[in-house]
């Protein structure tokens, strides 16, 4: 098995304890595989579907689920006419679109993930964040609920799976007009202060009152965990900035997972590019110095991508503060990743403060968490 396949699974008992972090672990033990080589993508009507990751040091290696998963003993978690199924991802993936058939698509109110691989991949390796009730509730005290037993915030809930959340930060400073005098070692993350957060033109632009009165009715893509995860970024709902910010609140069931904004800046109207120039410009062109796409990102208290990785990038804050958790490649052996990549598992951790930009190397995991309202600018290498 060289490459990740993907499994439907039949017979799934409609448990509302059944987590897809507890699926995984049960699919794991009934497979006798490490929890991270399994994925679970959905669980609906008694169905998952969920991906079995290849060993890299044993590609040859066959991993027959369907007869494990009839010989073992699996009533905790499926019914006794469970069945799984590898699904042919060829067969069911359509045709490459063009970018003006996928805009057409993606504001249409139709399945949108139609014109995409079953195995999202947007600029990396993105993975279902593992924020589950039981992470927290145990440790919660009185105070940390309402009468409902709702959070009150989501960084009282975070507090619990990292006491240093708002303490702790080990990455590394440097002002930006000494790039070109100090060896940088872009292997390792970095963080570059730019002087443009004490620039009047650039303080405070991306506030949540001033996008509001600017450009509310600005179309941008949105989306929330889970969608991003399960869709990719280009995949995401159309709605009005106005409505987005609106929705990007937090509360209901989970008010960790709500809305993100996560718009390319070159889909922006032109007096809204011109107006976020000043930011783009203020990220460096190191390294190296190649064309880059950019990407608006705003998000409410809570809210961060889950555990992922991509191509280096640097990300500049210009509204709230985030608490970043990094890691290299080799973490993602070391299972399991969560909850404990916020504790021991990420070598690296940073409190990104407006007017910083963040440093990300290649291919090193991250993940982040909002300690407040955040916007910014995100850039990639355009490949």
């Amino acid at each position: 098995m060289e490459e990740p396949q993907l499994y439907s699974l039949a017979g799934v008992k409609d448990a509302a304890e059944l987590t897809f972090d507890k699926l995984e672990r049960l699919l794991a033990a009934t497979l006798e595989l490490p929890g991270s080589r399994i994925s679970v993508l959905s669980v609906e009507d008694g169905e998952a579907q969920f991906v079995l990751y290849p060993d890299e040091e044993k590609p040859e290696e066959n991993v027959d689920v369907a007869e494990l998963i009839s010989s073992h003993d699996t009533s905790s978690y499926l019914n006794a006419e469970a069945r799984a199924e590898l699904v042919d991802v060829d067969e069911e993936e359509e045709e490459y679109v063009d970018e003006e058939t996928a805009m057409r698509l993606w504001r249409e109110d139709t399945d949108r993930t139609s014109h995409l691989p079953l195995f999202p991949s947007p600029d990396g390796v993105l993975n279902v964040p593992c924020h589950h009730p039981e992470d927290v509730t145990a440790s919660c005290s009185k105070e940390d609920t309402n009468d409902n037993n709702d959070f009150i915030s989501p960084t009282h809930s975070h507090l619990k799976r990292d006491p240093t959340l708002l303490e702790f930060d080990n990455v590394p400073r440097i002002e930006i007009s000494q790039l070109g005098d100090v060896v940088v070692d872009w292997t390792q993350p970095i963080v570059i202060v730019n002087d443009c957060s004490n620039n009047n033109n650039n303080n405070n632009i991306l506030a949540r009152k001033a996008l509001l009165e600017k450009f509310s009715d600005v179309e941008v893509r949105t989306g929330n965990r889970e969608t991003l995860a399960e869709n990719g970024f280009v995949n995401s709902q159309p709605m009005t900035l106005g409505d987005a910010l609106k929705r990007a609140d937090g509360g209901g069931a989970d008010p960790e997972c709500s809305r993100i904004v996560f718009s390319p800046v070159h889909e922006l109207p032109e007096k809204f590019r011109d107006y976020l120039s000043p930011m783009i410009e203020a990220i460096p062109s190191e390294p190296p110095a190649v064309k880059k796409k950019h990407t608006l990102v705003i998000g409410s208290e809570g809210f961060g991508i889950g555990f992922h990785r991509h191509n280096a990038a640097m990300f500049y804050l210009n509204e709230g503060r985030k608490k970043w958790y990094l890691g290299p490649q080799e973490v993602e052996n070391d299972v399991p990743t969560h909850p404990g990549f916020y504790k021991g598992k990420s070598s690296h951790k940073v409190i990104q403060k407006p007017g910083e930009v963040l440093f990300v190397p290649e291919n090193w995991y991250h993940e982040i968490f909002n300690l407040e309202f955040t916007a910014g600018i995100q850039a990639l290498p355009d490949i």
